[in-house]
């Protein structure tokens, strides 16, 4: 209702700092994003609290809370949940608001090719793109490979567990330093990483 919204947009304040008119701006925006996406108008001021809490305030956390609208109408679930998936993305992968098309683009994809819905999606992918990110790769690349993984495997708990060790091994030194000396491999070019599946392509190649 009326008041638990404003009461949302109370919470949000705590982070946002707005003032009386800010405020008042932002809560005919989280209605108008609300009613165009079909989502509860008090279940998108939370999730934009949680956006807030996340991010800061990026100057485009409404285009957040509408990408995180539009993947909880597509994914079938609440928008708490994609915005934290969302924003998780931004925070990992250092991402901005304008790759929000694309962020959306590599989770619809990866739902498509692999075993996994947006929810399982949400929680386990926060396992190992940190790691993934740690070893210079790709946001879109990664997840191009847990697709694979999670058709693979058949349990997606296990396939964010298996890229999280293989993206942890994928930057250690002695990996790198075996990997050149006994596979003749490069991990590393010019001072980054190489894309892992280029890397694992090259690997499969040799062991061919």
């Amino acid at each position: 209702g009326y008041a638990s919204f404003e009461k949302q947009l109370a919470y949000i304040n705590t982070i946002a700092r707005g003032t009386t008119e800010e405020m008042k701006e932002m809560g005919s925006a989280l209605r108008e994003v609300a009613v165009e996406m079909g989502v509860d108008a008090e279940a998108a001021a939370k999730a934009m609290y949680d956006i807030y809490s996340n991010i800061g305030d990026s100057g485009a956390n409404i285009d957040v809370l509408r990408a995180a609208a539009k993947a909880a109408v597509a994914g079938f679930v609440d928008i708490s949940v994609t915005g934290g998936a969302i924003t998780g993305v931004m925070n990992a992968m250092g991402k901005s608001a304008d790759d929000l098309t694309s962020i959306l683009d590599t989770q619809f994809k990866t739902i498509e090719r692999g075993k996994i819905n947006y929810g399982q999606l949400a929680e386990s992918s926060a396992m190992f793109l940190a790691s993934a990110k740690g070893a210079g790769q790709e946001y879109a690349r990664v997840m191009g490979g847990f697709a694979t993984v999670t058709k693979s495997m058949q349990n997606v708990a296990r396939s964010a567990t298996a890229m999280s060790a293989f993206f942890t091994r994928f930057r250690d030194a002695e990996f790198v330093k075996v990997m050149k000396e006994q596979a003749g491999i490069a991990v590393v070019a010019e001072g980054n990483y190489r894309d892992y599946a280029e890397v694992l392509e090259e690997l499969n190649g040799k062991l061919a």
